[in-house]
């Protein structure tokens, strides 16, 4: 289940949390897809994707907890735009991570990417997402 995170990091001002996800997102085999997890990645898109879905025709996903093509293609795309954009190690894979901190090697959690989209776009509703996934422990 996904959970809150406190960031030691704050590459973001003010953004001194997270919502992480427990296990592993995406469309590969090892890829779990909890669905607290799934759910928590579709409401971050929701959430911080708005502007960026009118721009290109598709709309957001529903939060169904399940992992859909629309979901997939946030995830890809949050991965491409951060490494064509200052975080050229990030890695396209399509898949959504827990996160360890902020950034990994030359990348940057795709977690705390979709957190940080959300926190900028619509803070009001990335404090509601993460208030609804507030009680959650690590791992559960």
């Amino acid at each position: 289940m996904a959970y809150v995170m406190q960031l030691k990091q704050h590459d973001i001002p003010g953004m001194d949390r997270i919502l992480n996800v427990s296990k592993k997102v995406g469309p590969h085999p090892d890829c779990v897809n909890a669905v607290g997890d799934v759910e928590a990645v579709q409401r971050l898109v929701a959430a911080g994707c708005r502007k960026y879905a009118g721009n290109h025709g598709f709309g957001l996903p529903m939060p169904t907890g399940k992992l859909d093509a629309l979901t997939g293609f946030y995830i890809f795309e949050s991965q491409y735009k951060r490494q064509s954009t200052g975080a050229p190690g990030t890695v396209i894979d399509g898949c959504v991570s827990p996160a360890h901190g902020v950034a990994y090697g030359g990348g940057v959690w795709t977690i705390v990417q979709l957190n940080a989209y959300a926190f900028s776009y619509d803070r009001a509703a990335w404090e509601a997402i993460l208030s609804r996934f507030a009680g959650n422990a690590p791992g559960s």
